[in-house]
């Protein structure tokens, strides 16, 4: 039976100590269903909702402590009951690009409660038209409750010339 639990990590940490995380939780077994990140210079705290097998937990403990040392970690049971979340799905977003179109982009997201496990963006300049072009590639998982077609929809009034795609 998979079970829920909410994992608190602090300390010291450098710009890829959440990615080591999340790599070492699903080779654990485990997925983070929702997580919130604040960084401080070089402390950062963060809350990680994960899923794993109850059978795995234990061991899952024991691991991430061994592997990350330098790092603090406390477990809690949640106290509603967690969000389901889709298959993962690939999405490209493509539109002119604009300032804070990243953070509209991260914002919209976290409104929607999104479970992102990846994103990578780039700019480039079109020499023709005058402007730069904005792609952004975005790994995903919807809550139950959101469809691919409002999420579109909620992209695309970010922009009426925005464009998204989905794969998944």
């Amino acid at each position: 039976m998979k079970v829920s639990v909410i994992s608190t990590v602090s300390g010291l940490g450098g710009s890829n100590v959440v990615t080591e995380l999340a790599q070492e939780t699903r080779e654990l077994g485990g997925h983070w269903q929702t997580s919130k990140v604040i960084t401080l210079a070089d402390h950062f705290t963060a809350l990680f909702l994960i899923v794993i097998e109850e059978t795995q937990l234990a061991e899952f403990k024991q691991a991430m402590s061994r592997r990350f040392s330098e790092l603090r970690f406390e477990y809690s049971a949640p106290k509603i009951e967690a969000t389901i979340f889709s298959d993962p799905i690939s999405v490209t977003v493509h539109c002119v690009d604009r300032a804070g179109l990243t953070k509209d982009i991260h914002e919209l997201m976290q409104g929607l409660d999104l479970d992102v496990e990846q994103f990578s963006f780039f700019r480039a300049p079109v020499a023709l038209v005058g402007d730069s072009v904005y792609q952004a590639n975005i790994q995903m998982r919807l809550p139950s409750d959101l469809s691919i077609e409002k999420l579109t929809e909620k992209f695309e009034e970010l922009d009426p010339a925005l464009r998204l795609s989905t794969l998944g």
